[in-house]
């Protein structure tokens, strides 16, 4: 899986005003009333929101396995299941 900890641009928390960002590939990851935008191309963006799963398990509840050792649910079901959402600008 690739780390798109590179493609970080900006973070602000709620409250603050918003950063400039790129008019492109801005995808805005807004969890725990934090904001963190990523330079995400579209054909990207499944990936993406593995590697954002995978980095939120890590500080939140964790994603279940069934019975074959797969996820029991998507990344985009537990990052609904978190309150985390990702969202394209």
């Amino acid at each position: 899986m690739t780390n798109f900890a590179f493609a970080h641009i900006a973070s602000w928390k709620q409250g603050q005003i918003e950063p400039k960002l790129p008019t492109e590939n801005v995808v805005v990851v807004d969890y725990d009333q934090t904001k963190r935008a990523y330079n995400i191309e579209p054909a990207e963006m499944p990936e993406f929101i593995e590697w954002v799963a995978a980095e939120w398990e890590e500080d939140c509840d964790p994603r279940e396995f069934n019975e074959d050792g797969d996820y029991a649910e998507t990344a985009q079901e537990y990052l609904d299941r978190i309150w985390c959402t990702v969202s394209v600008k």
